[in-house]
């Protein structure tokens, strides 16, 4: 069974055969949490009521004396600590509620090989469900495999809805800023498709070289 993230879903598209070659070779991915996980944390134990804003900073500043000190590391932690209070400012603005931080994805796309990760945040309003990531600067993510087909399973195997019903996209801390939108069923579908067509060839390069 091949296992894919949606992490490195971009990564996949551009060079499958890169992918496979890596799966031989057994590389894993993970280590140390970085600044940008332990920003997380904190956001999610403030919208969790586990920590209020001042608490979370404070933590968050705690959590950062585990990096090396240098001015490069100084510069991106006051970055990010001074992104925060505003951040959960926003959130309260867009009438927000929390559900959660992430939702496991395990979604067998064709034989043996599927889909995993983690959905980003994931939050409700009048108006439905939204779904985000964070993002420390601006990004060009609305081509990306991964935003439609998260939208897409969602709402089929998390919140049972139609897909119109879910929105999908960033949070940039650098812009204070979401950016958020709804896929269509066609812009899914396509992607349902592009990304079982590279599944294929990786599958099929796989067993090629077993």
């Amino acid at each position: 069974m091949i296992r894919i993230s949606c992490s490195k879903l971009e990564d996949v598209r551009r060079s499958p055969l890169t992918f496979v070659k890596q799966l031989k070779e057994k590389k894993k991915s993970g280590g140390k949490h970085g600044m940008l996980q332990y920003w997380q944390d904190c956001a999610r134990a403030s919208h969790t009521g586990q920590l209020q804003v001042p608490d979370a900073i404070k933590k968050l500043r705690q959590n950062f004396l585990s990096f090396s000190e240098n001015a490069k590391n100084k510069k991106r932690q006051e970055f990010l600590i001074d992104r925060f209070a505003p951040y959960m400012e926003d959130f309260k603005t867009m009438n927000y509620t929390y559900i959660g931080a992430q939702k496991s994805i395990e979604w067998n796309m064709i034989s043996d090989v599927y889909l995993t990760g983690y959905t980003p945040n994931l939050v409700s309003n009048d108006g439905g469900f939204a779904s985000y990531f964070y993002t420390e600067h601006p990004i060009s993510w609305q081509e990306q495999l991964k935003f439609p087909l998260i939208q897409h399973y969602l709402a089929e195997e998390i919140f049972k809805c139609t897909t119109q019903d879910v929105e999908v996209g960033t949070y940039c801390l650098s812009t204070l800023s979401f950016s958020l939108i709804k896929y269509s069923e066609a812009d899914i579908e396509a992607a349902i498709k592009e990304t079982r067509g590279i599944f294929s060839k990786i599958r099929e390069e796989y067993d090629k070289e077993s």
